[in-house]
């Protein structure tokens, strides 16, 4: 998602680790530490683990690769129509 400037020049979204809204510039160790973690995930989902711990390091890595793919997107100035278009694409 793109994110328009403010008047002062700085982005208007605020600077929240949970606000998918930051450029990826902010924290640019961000993209490598959800592919770290997204492996660690996934060796881990290779194990035996309880139904409920599988599920929910399933759900961990929907969303860390929901995450890189927005910012990938972002990096390459997407726009939100765009991304649909990615998206279905797959």
């Amino acid at each position: 998602m793109i994110v328009p400037k403010s008047p002062g020049g700085g982005s208007s979204a605020p600077n929240h680790p949970h606000d998918h809204r930051h450029h990826p510039a902010d924290d640019p160790a961000r993209p490598g530490a959800l592919v770290e973690g997204l492996l660690a995930m996934n060796k881990a989902l290779a194990g035996d683990l309880p139904p409920e711990e599988r599920s929910r390091l399933e759900a961990a890595c929907e969303e860390a690769d929901r995450e890189i793919d927005r910012i990938v997107y972002a990096l390459y100035g997407l726009t939100e129509e765009k991304t649909v278009v990615m998206e279905g694409a797959g």
